[in-house]
This record gives structure tokens, sequence and C-alpha cells, in this order.
């Protein structure tokens, strides 16, 4: 679902059962990808995380988005594999 509030640019992105724990998904794709997003428990979202996207240009914010499917694609694929 998307949430915004007066000058919020930012995405709050539901994340699969399979990936519940944000702060851990968040740290990979700081750490793994370059991506940095906010967990969403530290907004009071518990299972999401919050992606900004304020100040980006075109090709920066392009880049950024195939990162971030790179690494949350990684991130499912794990969790799935470690959970079957």
């Amino acid at each position: 679902f998307l949430r915004g509030g007066d000058g919020a640019i930012y995405f709050l992105f539901s994340l699969p059962k399979t990936l519940q724990d944000d702060y851990a998904l968040t740290r990979d794709l700081v750490n793994n990808h370059g991506i940095a997003v906010i967990p969403g428990t530290a907004c009071g979202a518990p299972g999401t995380i919050r992606i900004c996207y304020a100040n980006l240009s075109g090709d920066k914010l392009l880049d950024a988005i195939s990162r971030l499917e790179r690494g949350l694609t990684a991130a499912l694929i794990s969790s799935r594999s470690s959970s079957a």
C-alpha cells in the first residue's frame, strides 16, 4: 500500500510472509545491494519497508530501483530455499 503525508515522498512496501524480519532485510539491502531503506517496524508498521524516493534524478532513480529489485529478489529466493 502507499502512504504519504505533508511533504512525504515514500512508499510503504508490504513484505511477503517469508520476509517479515524487516530489520534483517534492511541490513541485507544496505550491506549487499547499496540500498538504504527504513524498516517498517521503526515507523510503526512491522512487516514493511519504507522506501524514500525524494531528490533522485531519473537515472539515479532507475539505478536504485534496479538494485532494490535485485536485492528483494535475492532475499525472497534465499527465504524460500531456507524454509523448504
